[in-house]
């Protein structure tokens, strides 16, 4: 691995943008054995091995004793990646609440309830969105 080598972040969404790479990335971080993907016909060989050289040479990951880990800027990585799926599974959610402030004849206290009920409708699996009204109440803030 080149040490001095400057990764971009176009680089890194490239390397992780198609689904099989998602896949291995997933396999990666939840400490699985990411050789079985090649026994299981998920790909082949060339694709695995491309793929963690690929993941290598970015700096995602790093061979621990025999299996391959997540380096910091790996995990880092890896959650950005959870979260921008939980963002495009929930998009409708974020869309209601861009209907809910462009609504100027919905009262600030009847928003927030509504904003509180779709929140709470998240379900535990997943990042819960949390909603701070800015204080000009033109848009919102959402953190997720």
């Amino acid at each position: 691995m080149r040490y001095n080598r400057i990764i971009t972040a176009r680089q890194v969404l490239e390397g992780i943008s198609d689904e099989r790479s998602q896949e291995l990335l997933n396999f990666i971080a939840a400490g699985e054995n990411c050789s079985d993907m090649v026994g299981e016909s998920k790909m082949t060989r060339k694709q695995y091995y491309l793929r963690v050289s690929r993941f290598t040479t970015l700096g995602l990951i790093k061979r621990v004793e025999g299996r391959y880990a997540l380096t910091t800027f790996g995990s880092v990585v890896y959650e950005a990646q959870l979260r921008l799926a939980v963002a495009v599974n929930n998009r409708w959610k974020l869309k209601a609440f861009d209907t809910l402030y462009s609504d100027n004849t919905i009262p600030v206290s009847e928003r927030s309830q509504l904003m509180n009920q779709i929140i709470s409708d998240t379900g535990k699996n997943e990042i819960i969105l949390e909603s701070f009204i800015s204080k000009d109440d033109k848009a919102p803030l959402i953190q997720v």
